[in-house]
């Protein structure tokens, strides 16, 4: 079960670490339960991993149709993502939890997102304007056919699986 406030803060699952924005340092910071900093990843730019102001995180497991899930004991097991508003570059960009990149989605019209709500399997944006934006993240993950040319893509010592490193 996930817990999350309305200041952009997400107690992931696991109960492990809170994510919680950092609009003035321009990053996400995960805390454990004590308060502490277990670390935090971005930095203020527009390039994927960066941002400008981001205002809320939040927990999402989004479903690839035709992907098989894990299975550990019978029990099927789903990893959570981040996702976070990038209110000053118009988009939400997607993490894993330690802070990998996964990819972004920029909102019709340049709208700047302020809140995130996860309504599996959709992702409620709501805009500076109080607009709501829905999202079938997976989806629109996948229907991306643009590929920035500003970064490189490397092989993860997972053949299956592609990293962009910046």
């Amino acid at each position: 079960m996930t817990v999350g406030r309305a200041d952009g803060v997400v107690q992931p699952s696991s109960g492990t670490l809170w994510y919680e924005a950092d609009p003035a340092g321009h990053r996400v910071v995960a805390r454990y339960a004590d308060g502490q900093v277990a670390f935090a990843f971005g930095r203020l730019g527009d390039h994927p991993g960066q941002f400008n102001t981001p205002l809320h995180v939040a927990e999402l497991s989004p479903e690839f149709s035709g992907e098989p899930g894990s299975v550990d004991h019978g029990f099927s097991i789903v990893t959570p993502w981040l996702a976070v508003a990038d209110y000053g570059n118009h988009r939400v960009q997607f993490f894993e939890c330690d802070g990998a990149y996964i990819g972004e989605i920029e909102l019709e019209a340049r709208q700047p997102p302020c809140r995130l709500t996860w309504r599996a399997p959709v992702l409620d944006v709501t805009t500076v304007e109080g607009r709501s934006v829905r999202l079938h993240v997976a989806a629109a993950l996948l229907a991306r056919t643009h590929r920035d040319e500003r970064h490189d893509r490397r092989q993860h010592s997972d053949p299956h699986r592609v990293w962009r490193v910046c």
